[in-house]
């Protein structure tokens, strides 16, 4: 089993999404962590368990998550990576740019 923290404001949901990739095991996850409710919602910091060999998408351990809404210059609006830097989705899904 492979353990992570939980951070501000996530649900179980986000939690086995974060974990396996899918929310197909979300029972397992819950069970595994002795979590009783789908609804509940975490202290911050909480350890979590999941069994790394279920792991559906492999881009968990490198992935840049989406974490804010930036509106440019030119009044579009694209979405920001954590770290600030990489690459940018436009909210209409119809462009990228990268940024260092």
């Amino acid at each position: 089993m492979t353990s992570f923290y939980s951070v501000n404001n996530q649900t179980m949901i986000d939690l086995c999404l974060q974990a396996y990739g899918t929310t197909d095991l979300l029972v397992k996850f819950c069970n595994d962590n002795n979590i009783h409710s789908i609804n509940y919602i975490p202290p911050v910091p909480q350890l979590f368990v999941y069994d790394e060999s279920l792991v559906t998408d492999q881009k968990v351990n490198s992935y840049v998550f989406v974490t804010a809404n930036t509106v440019m210059s030119s009044g579009d609006h694209y979405f920001s990576p954590e770290s600030g830097s990489g690459y940018f989705g436009s909210e209409n899904g119809g462009s990228f740019f990268v940024t260092e």
